[in-house]
């Protein structure tokens, strides 16, 4: 991600964790000044917000994915969160998976974004169709709650959408047959 008039420096305070989540090829530029609320420092990056409680010591992520509403009925009650996690999707939320928080839906399409996506508590992933398997993104969970408060650019592939759904069943026999076959899902 490419810093630009609107992107602010990392607070030296979460320099280390911001570090650890992969810095800005992973949860991307801070775009926002460090900020307290109820005794808890924050700060966004574009992909997520990030949390220091100074009582515990300790640094995670803020719940967005819980704040969209997005979360949706549980479709496999043994699962982590209750859904399925993305074969996918697995890479990166193996290298994430003490920050992500469990899965809040199963794997969606959306046609807007030409890919699919599953929302987590913390962090949303997506994969477009153009992508090559196993190549997955952050969405920008961060500037989608900053809002314009932090003036931050949403280009519409890395925007959080709700609508568009799929589960991963039928997903995965599409891979398997082709689009050409039936079409891209509606």
């Amino acid at each position: 991600f490419p810093l630009n008039e609107n992107s602010t420096v990392v607070d030296s305070s979460f320099q280390e964790f911001y570090e650890l989540l992969g810095g800005i090829d992973v949860v991307g530029p801070a775009i926002s000044p460090k900020f307290v609320d109820s005794g808890f420092e924050y700060q966004y990056t574009s992909a997520a917000l990030m949390k220091f409680d100074s009582n515990s010591n300790t640094f995670s992520l803020a719940p967005i994915g819980r704040q969209m509403g997005v979360a949706d009925p549980l479709s496999n009650s043994v699962a982590p969160g209750g859904h399925d996690i993305y074969q996918g999707f697995l890479p990166i939320y193996e290298t994430l998976s003490q920050f992500i928080g469990d899965p809040i839906t199963p794997i969606r399409y959306n046609e807007t974004r030409g890919g699919i996506e599953q929302y987590f508590e913390n962090l949303g992933i997506y994969q477009l169709e153009s992508d090559p398997p196993h190549v997955a993104h952050l969405m920008y969970y961060g500037a989608w709650m900053c809002s314009e408060a932090c003036l931050a650019e949403m280009p519409l592939e890395k925007a959080p959408d709700t609508l568009s759904s799929i589960i991963e069943p039928v997903f995965a026999a599409l891979s398997r047959i082709g689009t050409s076959f039936s079409g891209k899902p509606l």
